[in-house]
């Protein structure tokens, strides 16, 4: 180990204790061992639901930003994780997040932290960090994470009638 050397780099997640040893004349020698797994994130009272200006609520008007539209708790089956909205109205005209609760200090989900997946994924963009749907409809989505080290996947769909 050198000051203002490279980073130590560990490939394996995990929990580990970290020994720094240095000897009078030599260098720091510094060791990791493994003691544990992360611990998996338990999202089963993660109440989520959709947020923003493009989500169109009742009365034919934007929900805005001011409290989370549609909460939601998940499906769990196992370690996976799934959070469903069905006949969510989509305007082009603004853009929306999925957001845990009623402030952004929980879940906070724009187009960067998603894999986009479904038929009308390729219908949805990147808005300034927030997700945008080219054009105005109906879709069921389905957010979902296997907390076993997976992403978050946006599964949409359009609403056929």
């Amino acid at each position: 180990m050198d000051a203002g050397g490279a980073n130590i780099s560990n490939e394996t997640a995990g929990v580990y204790t970290a020994t720094m040893t240095w000897t009078l004349g030599d260098d720091f020698v510094a060791t990791l061992v493994k003691t544990g797994d992360v611990p998996l994130t338990d999202y089963s009272d993660y109440e989520v639901g959709l947020i923003g200006d493009g989500v169109w609520a009742e009365a034919d008007t934007a929900w805005g930003w001011g409290s989370t539209y549609d909460k939601v708790l998940p499906a769990v089956d196992g370690t996976n994780y799934s959070w469903s909205w069905d006949n969510v109205e989509v305007h082009n005209s603004g853009s929306f997040k999925i957001r845990q609760g009623d402030d952004w200090n929980g879940l906070n989900l724009g187009f960067g932290n998603v894999t986009m997946a479904g038929t009308s994924a390729g219908d949805f963009s990147d808005a300034d960090g927030n997700i945008k749907v080219a054009a105005d409809g109906f879709f069921n989505m389905v957010l979902s994470v296997d907390a076993d080290g997976g992403d978050f996947i946006l599964t949409v769909d359009p609403v056929v009638k």
